[in-house]
This record gives structure tokens, C-alpha cells and sequence, in this order.
């Protein structure tokens, strides 16, 4: 708590109080038995044990209803009337996987540009005075997000729950009859060039794709940018996207996913009433995914460069496609490893050898595949002795299985997260679009805290000696060159590869 002024002026005077109070009833001269102000405050000071922790009161699982268009459109309306708010999401099956290697970034390109301008009416004419659809919401009293992830799309209007009504109307108009002016095509197509040029030097964007290459392997779908590369974005076509729009905006798969402060009955309505007519499905199936292949012993470095960079960030990443352990086990695992100070990556590499400020580590969840992920920013005069650090301390993991109370804390973070599930619009929207995403259609949450209560130290080491075997992880490094180059020489990693993000 941060002391005012008036506090710190207090304090003599509460202390002089308690001294006199303390004293009342005598006068202490000069003599032998007299007591120091010291010795009165110390003999006054009643010490008392802190409280108990507050009883864990996880909240309850809000009342969800569902119901379906005939156009086979999902409605999911959960119901959270906390606060007057609302987030409405609707949840697109088709993501930046439905782009081919030579046609990346056109999903990217379909979505955004429906957050644009029309630019022109039905009519053919030009609309000088037009507001973009992102203008639209704002002025609405909302927030809109357009985002792409390898499995799905998404649009998404924040706001006051009594403009629910008109959210739900916008974004049918906006899916609809999706904008793609051909002026603000021409300038998204800058952008995005520019942005795929900055992917050399831009971290953390570059050094996520880089990660995704060595999490899941180079060339793997689920490895691509959503952005594309510049072979795919230069030539790319407005004709070539207003295709892709009709074929990634279709009822068909889609879910409506509202949360907050409303009634059911309110959304369906509305709901009916803004995609009811909307028709449409994808015009082919998506490509069956190849898994990603299990590493065998790497002779090379994936190298991001950042010049005078303080720190070398250095990351250790495998898929999970040979993996047959429960997603509880692979949290805990994550959770020892790498999640806070006091985990076995935060205790060697913070607490003990002060060569980081944090540690990570973790399990990248997709649809069709997974992969395990632990980073952390090394000093960059010191990453030799980091990265050393940093393999040992996966080699512990491998030797012997975790302690008792390393198990007990691990599970206690995943806990904690599940019971927060609810906490807010926010939390239930994004715990909701996680389970639609990776296609299990609703949270599992007291399914997930049974799994995490059963997990053993003996599932934990038989994963780790799997995952974490000598060899089997694939490093990435991003910063100076000169400490990435002594940084893996000094620890036989192999050859610095120098990568280029978005080529």
C-alpha cells in the first residue's frame, strides 16, 4: 500500500499516543526503575498469528443455453449478470489453415478486410461518408476484434450488455455481406508486406513463428504465419480474397458465443433475426494435417538476430504426436518445469544464479497437435552458463521423478486457473472459445480438476523422460550473435542456423 504524506506525518504522533497511553497513571523520573520509551512500546506490543487463508469458493458454472439455426449456425448464451457486460464472438471454423503454402495470408487478408469499408453501395455508388465496421462498434459504444489462428476465426464485439442487440445485428450485416474495398485491399496488402519485412528484426512476432517452426516443424501447417510470406501476399488478388471470404464466411460450423449480462431468450431473437437468412458452406474440406515429426538429434540452432540485445532468449521445443499422457499430466509437468519463481527453471536461473527475470514453460494446445515449450531470457554476457544451467535443469527432470511438493504446488497453479474460469466476461469467453477451438465443445472443468487430482509424480517423470530425452528438443536462440554463438558452441548444441521470419 502506498504511504500519502499524511500517513508518514501520523506516524510520530501515533507512536507518542501509544507510549503515553502505555505510561498512564505514573511519572518515570530520572531514577533506576525507570523503563525506556523502548521498553513500553515492547512490553505493550501484543503480537497476534495472521488469519487463516480465506476458504476457496470457486464460482459456480454460469447457466448456459444452446439452441441452432436451421442454416446450422450455433447459439451459445452464458449468463453473468455481475456486471452489465457483454462479449459477443463469433467463432469461424476456418482459420489460417485453410490457406495452402502458396496462398498464405489470404484467410488473414478475408477477415480483416471485412472489418473495413464497403466503399461502394449495392447501387454502385461511391460512399464518400462511410465509417468502417470497427468505426461502426465504436461509436456504438463497443470494441471490435478480427482475429485469425490456424483453426478458426473470429469476430468479436466488447461492450455494454443493453447494446447486445445491436452487436449480435452488426456483426450479422458484417459476415453477411462481408466489406472488401478495393482501395483499402491496396493498402491492407502494404501493411501486411510491411509487416512481413519487420518479422526479420520484430520480437517477439518473429521469434513466435520461429518457435512454431521448431515446435512443430518447419514447413508443418501449423507452423505458417497467418500473415503469409511475400511470395503469397505480393501476387494475391481482391478477386482471389472476396472468394475466400465466402468460403470462410458460412453459417455452417459457425458459433455464436455470447456472454454477459443478458437473457437467452433476448439473444435468440436477435440472433434469428440477424443470421437467419444467412446461408453458405465452405466450398471444400480442409486438407487432412500431417502430424509433426517427432526430432531426432538436431545439428543446428534456429537463430533470431536482435543486435545489442541485453539478453539471448533460448527456447526448448518438441511436438507431442508420439504422446500418449493425459493433458493433466503435461500440465504439471509444464508447471514444475518453468511456471514461477519457484519452479525448477525459475530456481536455478533466477532465485540461484540471477541470470533471468522470468521463466516459461508450457503445453501449445491445437486442434490436430501439441507441442512443449520452455523459454527464458539469459543474460547475454552469461548465456553460456545459462543455456548449461538450463540443460540441466531438463536433465533432473529426466533422472528422477519430482517431489512430493513440487507436485502439490504444480497442481495448485492449474487449480487456481480453472477455479478463475468464471471470474468474468472475459475468463468464461476465452475458456469457451478455447473448448470450441480445439473442438470439444464446451469446458471441461471439473473433468480437468478430477485429471489434475490424479496425476502422480510417476505419470510426471514418465513424461518427462520421454519429452525431455537427450536429443529430442529442438532449440531456438534470439539475440546478439556473438552470445548465441558462444552461448551454443560452449554447450555442443550444434550450428547457429540464421532464420528469417515470413520467407
Amino acid at each position: 500500500m502506498r504511504t500519502t504524506p499524511a500517513a508518514v506525518s501520523l506516524a510520530p504522533i501515533l507512536l507518542l499516543a501509544c507510549s503515553s497511553v502505555s505510561g498512564a497513571g505514573s511519572v518515570q523520573g530520572p531514577g533506576a526503575n525507570a523503563k525506556s520509551d523502548e521498553d513500553v512500546l515492547r512490553g505493550s506490543w501484543t503480537h497476534t498469528a495472521p488469519p487463516p487463508p480465506l476458504q476457496k469458493v470457486p464460482l459456480p458454472a454460469p447457466a448456459v443455453t444452446r439452441f441452432a439455426l436451421q442454416n446450422g449456425m450455433r447459439i451459445v448464451v452464458i449468463e453473468q449478470h455481475r456486471k452489465p457486460v457483454v462479449a459477443v464472438s463469433l467463432v469461424l471454423p476456418r482459420g489460417a489453415l485453410a490457406d495452402s503454402t502458396s496462398s498464405g495470408g489470404m484467410t488473414y487478408m478475408a477477415v480483416k478486410l471485412a472489418g473495413d469499408y464497403y466503399e461502394w453501395s449495392l447501387s454502385g455508388e461511391q460512399l464518400y461518408e462511410e465509417k468502417s465496421f470497427r468505426r461502426q462498434v465504436a461509436d456504438a459504444g463497443g470494441s471490435a476484434r478480427l482475429e485469425i489462428e490456424p483453426d478458426f476465426s473470429l469476430v468479436r464485439v466488447s461492450g455494454y450488455a443493453p447494446d447486445a442487440r445491436e452487436y449480435i445485428r452488426m456483426i450479422g450485416e458484417a459476415v453477411a455481406r462481408p466489406r472488401h474495398g478495393g482501395r483499402t485491399f491496396t493498402a491492407r496488402r502494404h501493411a501486411m508486406l510491411d509487416a512481413i519485412e519487420d518479422l526479420e528484426s520484430s520480437d517477439p512476432e518473429a521469434m513466435e513463428q520461429l518457435v512454431a517452426n521448431a515446435a512443430f516443424g518447419s514447413g508443418h501447417p501449423y507452423a505458417r504465419s497467418p500473415l503469409g510470406t511475400v511470395d503469397s501476399v505480393t501476387p494475391m488478388g481482391i478477386e482471389e480474397v472476396v472468394e475466400r471470404q465466402l468460403d470462410v464466411f458460412v453459417p455452417k460450423g459457425a458459433t455464436l458465443l455470447v456472454v454477459g449480462d443478458v437473457r437467452p431468450d433476448a439473444v435468440a431473437a436477435a440472433a434469428k433475426a440477424a443470421f437467419g437468412r444467412w446461408d453458405g458452406e465452405p466450398a471444400s474440406p480442409l486438407a487432412a494435417l500431417p502430424p509433426p515429426t517427432v526430432p531426432g538429434v538436431s545439428t543446428e540452432v534456429g537463430f533470431l538476430e536482435r543486435r545489442s540485445a541485453s539478453t539471448l532468449l533460448v527456447c526448448a521445443t518438441r511436438p507431442l504426436s508420439d504422446i500418449r499422457g493425459s493433458d493433466a499430466a503435461l500440465d504439471v509437468l509444464a508447471n514444475i518445469l518453468g511456471r514461477g519463481p519457484a519452479s525448477r527453471l525459475g530456481a536455478t536461473l533466477r532465485d540461484r544464479n540471477g541470470l533471468t527475470y522470468w521463466t516459461s514453460a508450457r503445453v501449445v494446445r491445437r486442434r490436430h497437435a501439441r507441442a512443449f515449450l520452455a523459454c527464458s531470457p539469459l543474460k547475454a554476457d552469461q548465456a553460456d552458463v545459462g543455456v548449461r544451467l538450463f540443460r540441466d535443469v531438463l536433465e533432473q527432470m529426466r533422472e528422477a521423478p519430482p517431489t512430493a511438493q513440487e507436485v502439490q504446488r504444480a497442481k495448485a497453479v492449474r487449480l487456481a486457473e480453472l477455479d478463475a474460469a468464471y471470474d468474468d466476461v472475459f475468463d468464461t469467453s476465452q475458456e469457451w472459445l478455447r473448448a470450441i477451438a480445439l473442438g470439444t465443445g464446451a469446458p471441461r472443468i471439473e473433468e480437468e480438476r478430477a485429471e489434475i487430482a490424479s496425476v502422480t509424480a510417476a505419470d510426471v517423470h514418465k513424461l518427462a523422460r520421454t519429452i525431455l530425452a537427450r536429443g529430442s528438443t529442438r532449440w531456438v536462440v534470439s539475440g546478439d550473435r556473438s552470445a548465441a554463438a558462444r552461448a551454443v558452441q560452449a554447450n555442443a548444441l550444434g550450428q547457429l542456423h540464421w532464420m528469417l521470419a515470413g520467407r
